[in-house]
């Protein structure tokens, strides 16, 4: 009874995580709710947590290791006087993304996740049309001052016939992509992969577009059994269609670097170097980074970054705070984690394409990021329960 009532209490947690997640838009101002529940849903899972890093000693010196660097990690940013509150943000960020690793899967977070991030994909695809129909190149600035005034992200066009909708909540549609290729069959995975890649599309997100192609060919070449005839067959397909679609799709492409270029690469550069110049301070920084929570109080002719916690190339600022050696231990501890977690190959290359995509993306290592694992680690238990892939397996 009592392990009943947790896991519909763990369900119900994992529902308002993804539901404000997703829906920021109209809910980002009830972000708080999600920030509470995912602290929640850690504490009631703390058990099992315990349960599994205790399971294996690799794991549990992993674990061991992680929390020393971790205390380690505090305390010199605390030396460097940087905001206590960022410091306990990023910490719990850092943390709860390496806890998430062993929470309890739950088949029904699958369901739960795609329910919500399909109602996201939806929006997108309906928006898409009613933006089409209601507005042109001339007369959408209203709807676009509407969104951004109220932190939901952007919405923009260059030809008045394609809208890029890059709202707050699109982060997981590629990854539900993914998931879809792999969860469903038939059918059903046509339709609902379909919707999603389509909703992907309308997000207007290159690093997107590159996380899926990366995915498509690394599945395409784990499904398929390659011979010389095969590669050759595949090869000289890709080449025709390569000759057919290369010229429309490269003037689409280059006429939307050529408008974006001034700005947005522009933007990415000038954040890059001010968080690189201010990690390079001398040898201490370079290694161990600025702290946690790390501010940087720089202005330049592209952007005041007093207080800025959110970079378009979000990983750099984590780099900034972590320094070289903490973020190589950080990236080395997910390696080892995805790797004895996942268990399955396809899962490991479903993590790598997320992996790629959320490099280019504001929220690197974020909510997102813990919801990601705990869908993967689901996944893994539907296939051991299903006991396919044995073959496939890491």
């Amino acid at each position: 009874m009592v392990l009943k009532i947790q896991n519909n209490l763990l369900l119900l947690l994992f529902i308002l995580i993804v539901l404000f997640l997703t829906r920021q838009v109209p809910f980002n101002s009830y972000s708080f709710i999600m920030n509470i529940s995912l602290i929640l849903f850690f504490i009631f899972n703390y058990r099992y947590i315990l349960i599994n890093i205790n399971k294996d000693k690799v794991l549990k010196h992993l674990f061991f290791l992680t929390i020393c660097i971790s205390l380690l990690m505090i305390f010199y940013s605390l030396y460097l006087e940087n905001e206590p509150s960022l410091i306990i943000r990023f910490y719990l960020i850092i943390v709860l993304i390496f806890l998430a690793y062993f929470v309890k899967p739950d088949k029904k977070y699958i369901n739960i996740f795609i329910f919500f991030i399909g109602i996201q994909a939806l929006f997108l695809i309906c928006f898409e049309i009613y933006l089409m129909a209601n507005f042109s190149i001339e007369t959408y600035y209203p709807i676009r001052h509407f969104f951004l005034n109220n932190n939901w992200g952007d919405v923009y066009t260059y030809n008045g016939i394609i809208w890029k909708i890059q709202l707050k909540g699109n982060a997981l549609l590629p990854f539900a992509f993914f998931i879809s290729m792999v969860y469903y069959k038939g059918f059903k995975r046509s339709l609902i992969a379909g919707l999603f890649f389509v909703a992907t599309l309308h997000c207007a997100n290159f690093a997107y577009i590159l996380g899926i192609i990366l995915f498509l060919g690394l599945y395409y070449i784990y499904s398929k059994r390659w011979t010389i005839q095969k590669i050759v067959l595949n090869g000289f397909i890709g080449i025709i269609l390569t000759i057919v679609l290369f010229n429309p799709t490269y003037n689409y492409f280059s006429n939307v670097v050529e408008q974006k270029s001034g700005h947005s690469n522009s933007t990415r550069i000038d954040q890059t170097n001010v968080l690189v110049e201010n990690m390079n301070k001398n040898l201490v920084t370079i290694l161990f980074g600025q702290g946690l929570g790390n501010t940087v109080d720089v202005k330049t002719e592209w952007r005041d970054y007093s207080g800025a916690i959110y970079y378009e190339l979000q990983v750099f600022y984590i780099m900034n705070q972590l320094g070289i050696l903490f973020f190589t231990f950080f990236i080395l501890i997910n390696i080892l984690l995805a790797y004895y977690m996942f268990k399955y190959k396809l899962l490991f290359i479903v993590y790598a394409s997320y992996i790629f995509y959320v490099l280019f993306y504001p929220y690197f290592l974020d909510t997102s990021h813990i919801v990601a694992i705990i869908i993967l680690l689901s996944l893994r238990k539907v296939f051991d329960e299903k006991n396919i892939f044995n073959t496939r397996s890491i």
